[in-house]
């Protein structure tokens, strides 16, 4: 059988289950299409035309249940789905992250661990929505090019900055960052500065990082600030 993607999504809504790889490979004609079958597999798991499960198997997307949930990262790499309707959290490896990073909305199968203990264990198959659009970190210009680092490190990720999205920064500044392109299939995350905030020993830099970071409140209207001040309580004065 001629090796392609429509009919190794054919193969796959034959089987009855999950269809391991060395099943495919045998109906694709052996080792010397090995490595070409597991690019087109990868592709089409990025795709989410199939579903890449454990033990090294395959279905077709869509026919694999899946949960739905916030993903909670760690500084390490691995992380926990939250399901939106409650239960038990899916324990997610860094290798199936999938790109995802820390507060995305995702969907991740979810089979029992082979630890027990009633846990579970997942892998990402879908991004539904991305929870990071900015990123607060220190800019530093290496020899591979220049980068921001993250603040927060539960986005364990560095950001690529091109030569023309890198503003007037200068290295070691902290900054602001637009992403312009997510980290998948092994290639980094992109983005360009925005703002910069200054250097980083400066006690205002850090209150405007913490106010970048977390969205606060830093810019008010003109009726705000018109708006006028309770007078203070005076303290009946004795006679």
């Amino acid at each position: 059988m001629q090796l392609s993607k429509k009919n190794i999504l054919a193969l796959l809504k034959g089987y009855e289950g999950p269809t391991h790889f060395a099943a495919l490979l045998r109906e694709f004609g052996g080792r010397h299409v090995k490595f070409e079958l597991k690019r087109m597999l990868d592709d089409m798991a990025d795709d989410g035309e199939v579903v890449r499960l454990r033990g090294n198997s395959y279905s077709p997307g869509g026919t694999v249940k899946t949960v739905r949930g916030r993903l909670s990262v760690h500084r390490d790499g691995y992380g926990f789905l939250l399901p939106e309707g409650g239960g038990e959290d899916v324990f997610i490896p860094s290798k199936h992250m999938k790109g995802a990073m820390h507060g995305d909305l995702v969907e991740a199968t979810a089979e029992q661990s082979r630890m027990g203990g009633g846990k579970r264990d997942g892998r990402v198959v879908a991004i539904v929505e991305r929870a990071t659009t900015r990123i607060v970190g220190r800019y530093e210009e290496t020899c591979r090019g220049a980068v921001v680092i993250p603040e927060d490190q539960r986005l364990n990720l560095v950001v690529s900055i091109p030569p023309r999205g890198r503003a007037r920064a200068e290295d070691g500044q902290q900054v602001v960052a637009e992403l312009t392109a997510y980290p998948i299939g092994g290639r980094p995350a992109e983005g360009r500065i925005v703002e910069v905030l200054g250097w980083p020993d400066d006690p205002e830099v850090e209150v405007q990082s913490v106010i970048r970071r977390f969205e606060l409140p830093h810019v008010f209207g003109s009726d705000v600030l018109r708006r006028p001040r309770p007078s203070p309580k005076r303290s009946p004065t004795r006679t």
